[in-house]
């Protein structure tokens, strides 16, 4: 029987090297995840969204909010319309005071969008992680 004698150094720096490949791996995950799951979610708030006019529809944006090696971010956001996610997603009084029934009401589209793609997110990223084990 032929014995195989490794120094420590060498499994150092073998276990080094696997370890910094499945991180590179997952951070490729949660950048491609991330990136889907904002586009939806901008998707899902467009066609949810009140079309009065299109203009409050169309002015949802992504932006790059955060980049480093520890946190990747997006941000959904109105660009133009911003005054008026808040109003149209919780109601807003009328101009001559009072809460009119059915004038001003809330429209959520906002909230349960995101709270649906949040489910998936989490879910497409699990998936993917235990894909690379």
């Amino acid at each position: 029987m032929t014995e195989l004698t490794i120094s420590t150094a060498k499994v150092d720096s073998a276990i080094k090297e696997i370890l910094t490949e499945y991180a590179a791996n997952v951070q490729d995950v949660v950048v491609t995840q991330t990136d889907k799951a904002a586009k939806e979610l901008k998707t899902l708030i467009q066609s949810s969204a009140p079309k009065r006019t299109q203009k409050y529809s169309r002015s949802w944006r992504i932006k790059l909010t955060e980049d480093t090696s520890f946190r990747y971010s997006k941000t959904v956001y109105s660009n133009k319309e911003y005054p008026l996610t808040h109003l149209l997603e919780n109601g807003h009084a009328l101009r001559r005071g009072g809460r009119a029934i059915g004038k001003v009401k809330a429209y959520k589209h906002i909230a349960p969008s995101f709270e649906e793609i949040q489910k998936s997110y989490v879910k497409n990223i699990q998936e993917e992680i235990i894909k690379l084990l």
